[in-house]
């Protein structure tokens, strides 16, 4: 959805969505010839024309703005810039896209990391957090006290399975993991693989992995 106002901050255009989504939001429908303040809330009103204002100087402005219809709530974020005729600032475009449901994935997904980071201190079991989308691998502390490493010893890096699993299993956790991305299982577990001490002695490890996916159901970690 998006509008365009004049410097006098008035409505001189806007599309259907804009329309639908004043009439969703407000209550009210969109007029061509009314000021965009009337489509603001009232303590909202001085810190909105100080916005305009300093976009119609030439910056832009981006913000996050929630809605609550017949329970429903709703998150906006609203780009604000300068509308430009042969290069001459003339008014603003204020344009809103809704991403209600990517501001709930991500909310829940910072819920998840802050659980995990508390699962993390909490328990003696080895954590590995794998992120997909750029290879990299953290861990909790109970790697160094259960093999024996300390942290200059282990990267972050995913080169760091190398070093952890015992080399003849490390065919059947490459196998399982590749199995684990392709499919759309969020928990799988396996047995029989062995972790290397830093002594050099091995300790039979049970896998479970789980799988934490974006709002497309693509792998994260």
């Amino acid at each position: 959805a998006f509008a365009i106002i004049d410097k006098t901050y008035e409505i001189r255009y806007f599309n259907d969505t804009a329309a639908r989504l004043s009439q969703l939001l407000m209550g009210i429908p969109m007029v061509i010839g009314n000021s965009c303040l009337k489509y603001v809330r009232e303590d909202l009103t001085d810190s909105i024309a100080g916005i305009i204002k300093k976009v119609l100087s030439g910056f832009t402005h981006k913000m996050i703005r929630h809605y609550e219809v017949e329970g429903q709530q709703y998150v906006y974020e609203v780009s604000i810039y300068p509308y430009l005729n042969n290069e001459v600032i003339e008014g603003i475009i204020a344009r809103y896209a809704n991403i209600t449901e990517k501001y709930r994935f991500e909310k829940a997904l910072e819920e998840n990391i802050e659980r995990f980071n508390k699962v993390l201190k909490a328990t003696r079991d080895i954590i590995f957090e794998y992120n997909y989308l750029n290879e990299s691998v953290t861990f909790n502390d109970s790697l160094y006290q259960i093999l024996g490493y300390s942290p200059t010893e282990m990267q972050s890096g995913k080169t760091v399975f190398k070093k952890l699993v015992y080399k003849p299993d490390a065919p059947i956790l490459r196998d399982n993991l590749i199995g684990f991305f392709k499919s759309s299982e969020n928990t799988f577990n396996t047995e029989n693989i062995r972790l290397v001490k830093k002594t050099g002695g091995l300790i039979q490890a049970e896998l479970t992995f789980i799988a934490v996916r974006d709002e497309n159901n693509r792998l994260v970690k």
